[in-house]
């Protein structure tokens, strides 16, 4: 925030936020030559553009000057000669209709006609397109036009105007199905399509590409993690290349960013020489002393910078919400006004303009996510519900959080409204006990081999101290068998790497036939030697054996439905039990623990989205306080975020608190 100069005094306070373009715009005193009501007399679409822009910001004049066009006009509207939308209003002129400018928010019946237009796609393909496949002109067109207007290069003019087939065509399909790991390639990944990563230049009538490709508001995807969302919150500069105080070596920029934090932190008195054109000035150092106690200048790293940036910082980041399951007390870490200046922050990094379709429809979420009985209003024709079980509210001490099943019941709703997401919403996993997300995740560990190098180290541990033995078993802390005995050898020196035991065999019954008398000799002088030297033995583990073993098991227990025993392991799972713990072992101590385990996650029904890949979902997510934070294998999977807990919030609370009484 920057400061201005008052009439008395060389201090300042907050300066107004800098004009916009528009308003740029209105000030100008350069004059159009274009200068002109009637938009026929220009000569090109550009021409045409800015007569009709002056005129929409001066009304009766055209003497404005439009400094930047592209600003008003957007690429897509120019690429590929696509002409900008325009509309006629009262007046009888012709003038451009940016997406959403004319709608006014609170006829929910409105409302929900304005969001399932702007989100409900028409287009429909009457078969396949891609080689050898049916190739309808029209589909064909369909398909080369879109990939066109994405930008993707090269795209045949045939195919665009005529609608004719050409190989070309597939280079552009695949681009789109692999290219940076976009969309078409997570639908397809998320959509379960086989080999997925491997390309295959085809577009069916209702395949992940398709889904990808017209079902989908083309907004990046960020559904990642909250480090994805996060990184789409612009805080502005936090380090300073030098150090900020009287004989230190104040670069313009650096004073300018220290007054400019100072301010922020609501220090008054900031000179207006530091600010606006960043030299020193004794008094800054008055004002850093008043901000930290006894400091008088603020080096380019340490404490004094860190706790002059924390407050910018932590505009950058989407807080969490403070859960406590033994009360069921939710604490709130920021406002409402606070969050939805992150949200404005996220929406304008992805290119969402201001009044845009996007735009009305996520100010239409914010209103319905808070707002009851507008959201009532509008989602009062719905009979969809979020279903949920006893057993996924409660698993041992683990309790679901209400507030988290509540925010979900609301966010499915609106979905539906949208048309977005399609019939009833299951709640598939809610609160889990640290013992069953221990079991969950040490099987996706050893079933997928994943972490194996700590895990293979950890199983090695346990068969080495015999606390873990029981039988021809080891067992951990909870009682889960995770290995045998027999899957373990010895050896000195280099490690073979035997992956079965098997392997093993078979190299010493070779050894033994081949160079039997030699071999004899070699282990009489190794054991000797070895007793010389007093080595002791080093454990290897028969990593494949223990693989098949973890594998059988398991599955027998699952066709049993034994408790704690998942229906497949195929996807990534947290642990139950925090990195130190003994219960954790043999986990890898790389691998996350389970926000299930405190009862703040909750997995859904995938299959019902239109495109669960789509960034719109979690940008209405956010309006309703829920984030996907599972990464790309786990679009079903949602969290809470910091925001206030609402009122409804409350209500929904009290309610299941009345229920368990």
């Amino acid at each position: 925030m920057f400061q201005e100069k008052s009439e008395n005094t060389s201090t300042a306070t907050a300066k107004q936020p800098e004009k916009t373009q528009k308003e740029k715009t209105k000030d100008a005193s350069q004059t159009n030559s274009l200068a002109t009501i009637d938009y026929t007399q220009a000569t090109t679409q550009e021409e045409q553009a800015i007569i009709m822009l002056n005129n929409l910001e001066n009304e009766n004049s055209a003497s404005a000057f439009t400094e930047n066009l592209e600003s008003y006009y957007p690429g897509k509207y120019w690429m590929n000669s696509f002409a900008p939308k325009m509309f006629m209003d009262g007046g009888g002129r012709i003038i451009e209709k940016k997406e959403g400018s004319s709608h006014v928010i609170g006829d929910t019946t409105k409302d929900k006609e304005f969001m399932q237009n702007a989100l409900t796609y028409s287009v429909n393909l009457k078969g396949a397109v891609g080689k050898d496949k049916n190739n309808d002109k029209e589909d064909v067109k369909l398909v080369a036009a879109k990939l066109n207007e994405l930008g993707y290069k090269d795209v045949p003019k045939k195919c665009i105007d005529d609608g004719e087939w050409d190989d070309g065509l597939t280079t552009n399909i695949k681009d789109f199905q692999t290219l940076g790991k976009g969309d078409g390639y997570y639908a397809r990944k998320n959509y379960k399509e086989d080999n997925y990563s491997t390309p295959n230049g085809i577009v069916g009538t209702d395949d992940a590409t398709f889904k990808a490709l017209f079902r989908n508001t083309n907004l990046s995807a960020i559904f990642m993690n909250r480090s994805a969302v996060n990184s789409k919150i612009k805080i502005g500069k936090t380090k300073i290349d030098g150090s900020v105080g009287k004989d230190k070596t104040n670069n313009v920029e650096d004073v300018k960013l220290v007054a400019e934090l100072l301010v922020e932190n609501d220090i008054e008195n900031v000179p207006t020489i530091c600010l606006e054109q960043g030299e020193w000035h004794d008094d800054l150092a008055t004002c850093i002393g008043a901000f930290i106690p006894n400091a008088t200048w603020i080096g380019h790293n340490g404490n004094n910078i860190k706790k002059l940036t924390k407050k910018r910082k932590s505009g950058g980041t989407l807080k969490r919400m403070d859960y406590d399951m033994s009360t069921q007390e939710h604490t709130s870490s920021e406002s409402r006004s606070e969050y939805n200046a992150k949200l404005d922050k996220i929406q304008i990094e992805m290119g969402i303009e201001e009044s845009s379709d996007y735009d009305i429809i996520l100010e239409i979420a914010n209103k319905a996510a808070t707002d009851p009985e507008y959201f009532n209003e509008l989602t009062k024709d719905l009979t969809v519900k979020l279903t949920n079980t006893s057993a996924n509210r409660k698993d041992g001490d683990v309790t679901l959080s209400p507030v988290l099943e509540d925010r979900m019941k609301r966010f499915h709703k609106f979905m539906v409204a949208t048309g977005l997401y399609s019939g009833n919403m299951r709640v598939n996993d809610g609160a889990r006990n640290p013992k069953r997300a221990h079991r969950w995740s040490v099987e996706y560990q050893i079933e997928q081999n994943k972490y194996s190098k700590d895990v293979k180290s950890n199983l090695i541990k346990m068969f080495n101290d015999k606390t873990y033995h029981e039988g021809d078993f080891i067992k951990d802390i909870d009682g889960n068998l995770w290995a045998k005995k027999e899957h373990f050898y010895t050896y000195y020196g280099k490690n073979p790497n035997y992956k079965t035991k098997i392997e093993y065999n078979a190299a010493v019954k070779k050894a033994a036939e081949e160079e039997k008398a030699k071999e004899l000799v070699i282990t009489e002088i190794k054991e000797k030697k070895d007793e010389e030297k007093k080595e002791d033995p080093i454990t290897g583990i028969f990593w494949t054996d223990v693989v098949d073993y973890v594998t059988e098991y398991t599955k027998n227990k699952r066709d049993e439905n034994v408790e704690n025993f998942r229906s497949s392991s195929r996807s990534y799972a947290s642990e139950g039990y925090e990195t130190g713990f003994i219960n954790r072992l043999p986990s890898s101590k790389n691998i996350s623990t389970s926000n299930h385990v405190g009862g703040e996650a909750i997995d859904v029904s995938k299959e019902a989205f239109i495109l669960r890949t789509d960034a719109m979902i979690d940008l209405i997510g956010l309006r309703f306080g829920v984030i996907r934070s599972g990464g790309a294998g786990e679009s079903w999977h949602f969290e809470m975020t910091g925001v206030e807990v609402t009122k409804e919030n409350e209500k929904y609370l009290k309610k299941q608190e009345t229920k368990k009484e």
